[in-house]
């Protein structure tokens, strides 16, 4: 078991896994068909052990595996800083993350009882109403967001998540599930004591709960998205502050919630 805090740690430095593959098929156009090769996109599992009891499995990308690990424990309000992390360890051959933490955190009343991470979120309002972003940056950075993955590029089989701060990119981080890729960007953030409170998410494609759910948990104030959203998501993220901005596609957008952080320039 390795101290999670010890410095220049890099649990992945000598391990890598094939991130895409090579298969055989058969393509088809109209009524001919030609025999040929394709790249298709990696699909891992990881189990996630917390404290010696076995927490979930991961089907991800095999790759940035210690900042999905670290984004889901945030996510799931299990930790809220990297030193909440008493030891990590990912065993290569059994494809299981070994993770020790503090006692998980609870809310401050106890008197409350909150039945569903829903009923949490509401009472935890985003109160960032300083940050804006114009609609000439949502629309430039939102075609420019895919473009950072290389593997998108090859297979077309990934989702990516990226995190701006002032039209800036902080971190971009890609992966079959969506979910996981905004794990890993979060991940990436706590793991570098990068505050997201003053940060926008852009989502590739479609915008789900559980992902604003995640989005919540760590403040972010704006939340941009290229495809479609919820009647759930849309409700929420209105009562908890936060601006959702979905199905931006060339110079056109819609804005669904709290538009004061939105300049229309």
């Amino acid at each position: 078991m390795t101290n999670f805090n010890e410095k220049n740690n890099n649990y992945l430095a000598n391990y890598e896994y094939d991130y895409s593959f090579e298969f055989p098929l058969i393509r088809v156009n109209h009524l001919d068909s030609t025999k040929i090769s394709d790249t298709v996109v990696a699909e891992f599992p990881l189990g996630l052990v917390i404290n010696g009891k076995y927490e979930n499995t991961f089907l991800c990308s095999p790759y940035k595996l210690k900042e999905l690990v670290v984004g889901y424990l945030c996510s799931r309000n299990l930790i809220s800083r990297k030193e909440d992390i008493l030891n990590f360890e990912i065993n290569h051959g059994k494809k299981i993350a070994y993770v020790n933490i503090d006692e998980p955190i609870v809310n401050d009343d106890e008197n409350t009882l909150y039945l569903n991470d829903y009923d949490f979120l509401k009472t935890n309002p985003i109160c960032n109403d300083n940050l804006k972003i114009s609609v000439s940056s949502i629309y430039e950075t939102m075609e420019n967001n895919l473009n950072f993955s290389q593997l998108f590029k090859n297979t077309a089989g990934v989702h990516c998540i990226g995190i701006y701060e002032n039209n800036k990119l902080v971190i971009a981080c890609e992966d079959v599930a969506r979910h996981n890729a905004m794990d890993k960007a979060i991940g990436h953030c706590i793991l570098n004591d990068i505050p997201l409170d003053n940060k926008v998410i852009f989502v590739s494609g479609r915008l789900s709960f559980e992902m604003v759910k995640k989005a919540a948990r760590v403040k972010v104030p704006v939340i941009v998205a290229k495809s479609a959203t919820t009647s759930l998501v849309i409700e929420t993220a209105q009562k908890l502050n936060i601006t959702l901005v979905g199905f931006v596609r060339g110079k056109k957008m819609n804005i669904y919630t709290n538009p004061h952080r939105i300049l229309f320039e």
